[in-house]
């Protein structure tokens, strides 16, 4: 009953797929997403799989909300405190077209 019960409050962040991420942020969060605190991966890029891997891997530890960021849709988690701003590992989605 408990793992339902939790698979129905992170409905919202479902379903997507390692395939549905376009690019992957890891670096400083809450700062400008530039490159300048952080490195983006790319589908094509080396590590990709690998951040995607973690990233889908802390959606199931950790709830956190989605929002919009230019017309697309982004799921930001928080991995670390350290520092001011901590680190972060944001995955962007295509934007979902509504019927």
């Amino acid at each position: 009953m408990t793992e339902k019960s939790t698979t129905q409050e992170r409905e919202p962040f479902a379903p997507f797929t390692k395939e549905g991420i376009t690019r992957i942020y890891f670096g400083g969060d809450k700062v400008c997403r530039c490159g300048c605190a952080g490195e983006y991966f790319e589908p094509s890029d080396k590590g990709f799989d690998q951040k995607a891997k973690r990233f889908m891997r802390l959606c199931e530890e950790k709830y956190t909300e989605d929002s919009s960021l230019d017309g697309g849709t982004f799921i930001n988690i928080r991995t670390s405190e350290s520092g001011s701003a901590g680190k972060a590992l944001t995955a962007y989605f295509e934007k979902q077209e509504e019927n």
